[in-house]
């Protein structure tokens, strides 16, 4: 399971961060709909994006 934050928005992108200031790029297709800026999702190991705090 993976940890992050939604720290931007470019184009089609959200630009996430993980606890140690990985940077990650998930399309925002991929994410749940009330997915804001500052957003908290977790990715399973399975693949499923759960938000967790918005």
């Amino acid at each position: 399971m993976k940890r992050l934050t939604i720290i931007k928005f470019d184009m089609n992108m959200a630009i996430c961060e993980d606890k140690d200031k990985k940077l990650f790029g998930i399309y925002k297709s991929e994410l749940p709909q009330e997915t804001v800026q500052g957003s908290i999702i977790e990715i399973n190991n399975e693949g499923n994006i759960e938000l967790i705090k918005r």
